[in-house]
């Protein structure tokens, strides 16, 4: 009975010695994950690059306000989840708040019977001409915000280009949209 006991154990451990061996192992190279489609998290309306060898402009085009202009590659645009023929911009905008952006006041008869409507004081009235519109450009002070703003009279209607800053960064970023603003109608 030794004798069989010690000759399974022997067995056993041959065994278990031969399972312990050393095993092939794959090689195989580890798999890149396939890029993953994202779905943008504000609406835009168009937004296309546009090409240029200095800084990187996106064209932004509202169809149901029917103006469009090249946003400075700093900032954001989303069109106005309240009105959708206006549209905000700035470093965070998105579709409900910004900060500046397009807004359009229909049935108007003036500028001036504009601005007086608005509570807010204004400085620096300066004539301006955006795509063969002539406006006003002016400071404006009022609460909560302040800041820059052009004001355009086409077809019964006011075009207020803004931006709720004093920041002179930003105001120069509002002056490249003054002057790539274009009515699409």
């Amino acid at each position: 009975m030794k004798k069989v006991l010690a000759i399974s154990s022997v067995l056993l451990g041959v065994v278990f010695l031969a399972g312990c061996g050393q095993q092939p192992v794959s090689q195989t190279q580890p798999t890149t994950p396939a890029p993953v489609a994202q779905t943008p998290t504000q609406p835009v309306a168009t937004q296309q690059s546009t090409d240029s060898t200095t800084v990187s402009k996106n064209l932004f085009t509202n169809p149901n306000g029917k103006y469009s202009f090249e946003l400075p590659s700093a900032w954001k645009v989303a069109i106005n989840k309240y009105n959708n023929s206006n549209s905000l911009f700035g470093t965070n905008a998105d579709s409900g708040s910004g900060l500046g952006g397009v807004e359009i006041f229909d049935n108007q008869v003036s500028i001036d019977k504009f601005l007086e409507s608005v509570d807010a004081q204004y400085s620096n009235k300066v004539k301006i001409t955006i795509d063969g519109i002539s406006g006003i450009r002016t400071h404006y002070k009022g609460f909560p915000a302040s800041g820059e703003q052009a004001v355009l009279l086409k077809n019964g209607k006011i075009y207020n280009i803004y931006v709720n800053s004093e920041k002179a960064e930003d105001i120069k970023l509002l002056e490249q949209i003054f002057t790539t603003f274009k009515f699409t109608e």
